[in-house]
């Protein structure tokens, strides 16, 4: 996402703008496919017990206890964490694993919403007949997908800009007397 976003910040034209929608889109959109496929397959195949049924119904509860505001919120630290994944992952050579697994526990400890795992929940809770399509796009994927954009793109791109800046301009300077 950050790897997206920085060329937006730092060029300003609209095309690179609709680039990254672009490219946003699709992944988004894959994911969602993704995520509506593991939906049916564990809500309509033989795949569960009842007592596994019994917890998949229990995860969805608990996601859609949130309010939408709760949801846009907690989608700010989880869009926050998974952008320093981003980040920090590219700055060490080793222990890449431990961070990425660190961070995204975080995310599960703090009971943040992150659009493509709570997607899964609530997916597989309105095909599982838990939660009407309305509560799983209104109430839980419209707002943490707002959520996530602000905390990993909003706070986390502006403040990783700012950390860079200099050193984008110094370069783009370099260009031009070149």
């Amino acid at each position: 996402m950050l790897t997206a976003v920085l060329p937006v910040i730092t060029r300003w034209k609209l095309g690179w703008l609709f680039r990254m929608l672009r490219l946003w889109g699709i992944v988004l959109a894959a994911n969602v496919v993704g995520c509506f496929l593991f939906a049916c397959a564990f809500a309509l195949l033989p795949m569960l017990g009842d007592q596994m049924r019994g917890e998949m119904a229990q995860l969805v509860g608990n996601l859609m206890q949130n309010t939408a505001l709760e949801m846009f919120a907690k989608g700010i630290g989880a869009g926050w964490l998974i952008a320093a994944v981003v980040w920090i992952i590219a700055s060490v050579s080793s222990g890449q694993f431990l961070v990425i697994a660190l961070l995204t526990y975080l995310i599960a400890l703090f009971r943040f919403t992150h659009i493509i795992a709570g997607t899964a929940e609530a997916l597989y809770g309105w095909v599982a007949g838990l939660i009407t399509f309305y509560d799983a796009w209104a109430k839980f994927f419209l707002p943490t997908l707002a959520g996530n954009v602000f905390g990993g793109t909003v706070l986390f791109s502006v403040l990783s800009y700012g950390q860079v800046r200099d050193e984008i301009f110094e370069e783009q300077e370099l260009r031009r007397q070149s």
